[in-house]
């Protein structure tokens, strides 16, 4: 019994490595096989689920603490069970022969896995050295993620799209999904969602510590640091990416992080005396809001030059500055143009199911039922509906996260997962003024998602992408660490720890 423990043990640190290398692969064709998933299969969930066997278990059992900043998301799981149980007694439309059951398993499924990672990012980095470690497992897969992607844009644009045969296979073995013509996808299933992990992960901690002047590493070339340098390759492969609503994302965390900056300056500009005297209360609110408008209005032109810029490589934005697209058409007219009006028809169902059902929604994985009910009349028109409705074999997905929680769970269910947002949010915040630099890079990373995953999250809907939990596991640990409510355990290695 003791070698099986020591077994369990020491396979730990190895499984929390591959859970936070393999993160960049979304969607294996080997994990899907064995799951039957048709396009969400993340690798990493082998080795999280060990963690959740070996580690996470015992650890309860022990008499480990969980941090009170989970209560909210729990409570949301607790309300997702009960919207669907109660939507057996709704009088839900028949769907091609498919079965509320069948459906509602693989959506708690993918909640499961959803809280699984989150659970265990949140409890087993419980001491800065672990932390320090996981960003550094992070940037080794970023790099990976920049070199593939990078590759991809060199086939795109010096061969003309032509992939040779071992990356074709490669991406056989690593994707459900081929390449996309004209556009990187990493290793992920698509673009976007190639765009979404970035966001949502790597981008964030990137930003952060080249903002805040640390690094996970010892090693810098001169001033520059490793999270600079991947920073800047990040940022190209989402531009490579052409995911508008992951480039949006990501212009809003700059403009956030800009605004804050500005913020300070603005105040520390108008506190400064005139003439001997100091300013008076409205003097300075007055040089505040003048500061911040014109860095608004920067951000603004800067914003529409880009959108501008993009324009020249991509048709769909292009035809935002083209007048003769734009007059006289509706607000569905020009979302088509923008090859966008698929999503926006998918929102508005789900809206018209919540209208109907407020108060606890249709039940986790039941929405599906009504589209054919609710959709607007104008997406019977759209060539990707008419192929959902009349070929595709599954139930239709709403494509985005905020829009299906408020449809599944009801405005019940909203509150408690919004609650929990917002609490991650105010600790975030707290911990960001702190002394520790890498508990600080980890606070304002953790502020960076949540302002894109408000953006990015009417891109995606499924629980199973990892990326979310993960970060906010990560976030949660270091305030548990900060407040003392996990065992922390001693540095190894002193060297090792935040001194850069």
């Amino acid at each position: 019994m003791k070698r099986i423990l020591r077994f369990f043990q020491a396979s730990e640190p190895i499984a929390w490595a591959l859970a936070v290398l393999l993160l960049p692969l979304t969607s294996v064709p080997l994990l899907a096989r064995l799951t039957g998933a048709a396009t969400v299969a993340p690798i990493s969930a082998l080795p999280v689920a060990w963690l959740v066997a070996v580690f996470f278990i015992p650890y309860l059992l022990q008499g480990g603490r969980l941090p009170r900043q989970m209560l909210p998301f729990f409570v949301f799981i607790g309300m997702a069970v009960v919207a669907s149980a109660a939507a057996y007694f709704l009088d839900v439309p028949y769907y091609r022969n498919r079965d509320l059951l069948g459906e509602q398993i693989p959506a708690f499924a993918t909640l499961a896995l959803g809280a699984a990672y989150y659970l265990i990012f949140a409890t087993w980095p419980r001491s800065e050295s672990r932390l320090q470690l996981t960003l550094k497992l992070i940037n080794i897969g970023g790099i990976f993620i920049i070199i593939w992607s990078m590759l991809q844009a060199g086939v795109i644009w010096g061969l003309n799209g032509r992939y040779p045969a071992v990356m074709i296979q490669i991406q056989a073995w690593l994707s459900l999904q081929d390449f996309i013509p004209g556009r990187v996808s990493g290793f992920t299933y698509e673009p976007s969602w190639l765009a979404h992990q970035l966001n949502i992960l790597y981008l964030p901690f990137w930003l952060a510590a080249s903002v805040g002047r640390y690094s996970a590493h010892r090693f810098r070339f001169g001033p520059v640091s490793v999270e600079n340098l991947l920073l800047l390759g990040g940022v190209g492969v989402l531009l490579f990416s052409f995911s508008r609503v992951g480039i949006l994302a990501f212009l809003i965390v700059c403009a956030f992080l800009i605004g804050r900056q500005a913020l300070h300056w603005a105040s520390r500009w108008s506190e400064r005396p005139r003439r001997g005297r100091e300013p008076s209360r409205l003097a300075r609110l007055a040089s505040q809001a003048g500061l911040l408008l014109g860095f608004g209005l920067l951000l603004l032109v800067g914003f529409a030059a880009l959108i501008f810029l993009m324009g020249r490589v991509d048709e769909r934005l292009a035809s935002l500055f083209d007048p003769e697209n734009l007059v006289g058409a509706s607000f569905y007219d020009i979302t088509n143009q923008l090859a966008f009006a698929e999503r926006v028809v998918y929102w508005a169902t789900g809206w018209e199911v919540f209208n109907e059902y407020p108060l606890l929604g249709v039940g986790l994985g039941t929405t599906g039922f009504f589209f054919p009910e609710k959709i607007p009349a104008f997406g019977w028109g759209l060539w990707e509906i008419q192929q959902l409705f009349f070929r595709l074999p599954y139930l239709p997905n709403l494509k985005s996260m905020w829009v299906r929680i408020l449809t599944e769970t009801g405005i019940i269910g909203f509150a408690f997962f919004t609650t929990w947002y917002y609490l991650l949010w105010r600790s975030a915040k707290a911990l960001a003024f702190r002394q520790a630099r890498l508990l600080k890079t980890i606070a304002l990373a953790g502020l960076l998602v949540l302002i894109a995953y408000l953006i990015e999250g009417f891109s995606i809907d499924s629980f199973a992408m990892p990326y979310l939990w993960v970060s906010m596991g990560l976030l949660t640990a270091a305030v548990s660490i900060e407040v003392g409510e996990e065992k922390t355990e001693p540095d190894p290695d002193p060297m090792d720890r935040n001194s850069h």
